[in-house]
Parts: structure tokens; C-alpha cells; sequence
């Protein structure tokens, strides 16, 4: 991410951007998706709802906490919680959890990828970070969730 200073350096101000990083959410948290928290909600009444994240753990947990998301969720898992690859932490959360049946939302080709690697069915969240991801179930508001979810399970 640095390339023109030497690695150590780095290492040093990409370790001191985390804990800004960090810190910048525990006050601000971020910027939540419109009915976000009704919508999570409703599927909380009838599905299993983790999130898998690259993140470190830190900024996972501050950013459910700053939000009071933590009660929307039954598991969480991130990169920096297991040091695995996407893919695995998904298959790490349906395994851990008995889940019979995953669905992952993502909004990037990684998403899609690492659902795919997982053996999950993933449904793209377009209004994301992502362009043109070939995905067969698509949303295109959040709102759009609980009824692409039942279409898939």
C-alpha cells in the first residue's frame, strides 16, 4: 500500500492507520444503509443472521457497537479473528453454527468468489461497492432482502 517507503515503515503506519481507523469508529461508526436496521429486524424472526467480514476485530466491533447491531446478530467472524481466507471463515460460521443451509450477501467479486468456494449460495448486494458481478440472485435495496432470501432458501 506504501511501496515508495521502506517495508518496515510501512508495516509501522499501515499498524497506526488501524488503530485511527479504529478509533474514528468507536466515535463516528459509519454510514448505515436506509432501513437497514428494520430489515434485519424482520429476518432476525426466521433466519440465522452472521456476519463474515475481512476486517480485523476491532473495527467489526466497534462498528456493531457504535450502531447497537450487535442484537440483529448470532455469530460474527472476521479475517482478523481467524487469519482465513473469506471463503473459509463462511464455511467456518455454517459449520460452527450446524446451518443446514448459507446464504452470503456481498457486494464485490470477492463476496461472490469466496460464496462460491464456500459451496453457499450468494445473492449481490448491487447497490455496493461492485459493478457487474454475475450473480443469479440480485438486490437492489436492501429492503429487497427478506424476499430474495425466500426465494433462495
Amino acid at each position: 500500500m506504501l511501496p515508495d517507503i521502506p517495508h518496515e515503515e510501512a508495516i509501522y503506519v499501515f499498524a497506526e492507520c488501524v488503530v485511527e481507523e479504529d478509533n474514528y469508529l468507536k466515535t463516528h461508526g459509519g454510514t448505515l444503509y436506509n432501513d437497514l436496521k428494520p430489515t434485519l429486524a424482520e429476518l432476525k424472526k426466521d433466519y440465522f443472521l452472521a456476519v463474515v467480514s475481512n476486517c480485523l476485530c476491532d473495527y467489526l466491533d466497534s462498528f456493531l457497537d457504535y450502531h447497537g447491531m450487535r442484537p440483529y446478530f448470532d455469530d460474527c467472524e472476521t479475517f482478523g479473528g481467524t487469519h482465513l481466507p473469506k471463503w473459509k471463515n463462511i464455511q467456518f460460521v455454517a459449520d460452527r453454527n450446524h446451518l443446514d443451509a448459507a446464504v452470503y450477501v456481498g457486494d464485490t467479486e470477492i463476496d461472490r468468489q469466496s460464496a462460491e468456494k464456500a459451496g453457499v449460495s450468494f445473492i449481490w448486494a448491487k447497490y455496493g461497492f461492485g459493478h457487474d458481478i454475475a450473480a443469479k440472485y440480485v438486490l437492489n435495496s436492501i429492503t429487497e432482502l427478506p424476499q430474495v432470501i425466500g426465494t433462495v432458501l
